[in-house]
């Protein structure tokens, strides 16, 4: 194990296996950190609320592209039936309810437990970018 793999370790209070679920997450660390200080108040920074708070981000990433589709289709006049039903089924979404993890060191995992279909149908793509950012892959 290397200088900074030990060090993280340590400070993390976990394993290198637990540090590896870090390697794919493009968050700034920084601002990760400032949100588990500064708005959750933590003191200890551990492997699971640095996970946490980088689902959190990937969470209100979501929500962000639901909010501006919502905006987009507000915007037309005269929607269509496809586009009225869209409008209709993005408002039901709750991604702090709809989206859930579990969290254990290497057995931490992040899933679609609501409005799965929805998801899928109209926000692949912010999916995918959820999992890009944080490495982790959303089971349904």
């Amino acid at each position: 194990m290397n200088f900074e793999t030990s060090l993280l370790c340590a400070i993390l209070d976990c394993g290198s296996a637990d540090v590896e679920l870090m390697k794919d997450c493009t968050y700034d660390y920084t601002e990760l950190l400032e949100y588990l200080k500064d708005d959750l108040g933590l003191v200890k920074i551990d492997i699971n609320n640095l996970v946490y708070a980088m689902f959190e981000f990937g969470k209100r990433d979501i929500r962000n592209s639901i909010d501006e589709r919502i905006e987009e289709l507000k915007e037309i006049e005269e929607l269509t039936e496809e586009e009225a039903q869209e409008l209709e089924e993005l408002q039901q979404l709750d991604v702090y309810e709809d989206i859930t993890s579990f969290h254990n060191y290497i057995d931490t995992h992040v899933y679609l437990s609501d409005k799965e279909e929805i998801y899928t149908k109209y926000l692949q793509y912010a999916l995918n970018e959820f999992e890009d950012k944080t490495g982790f892959n959303i089971s349904y």
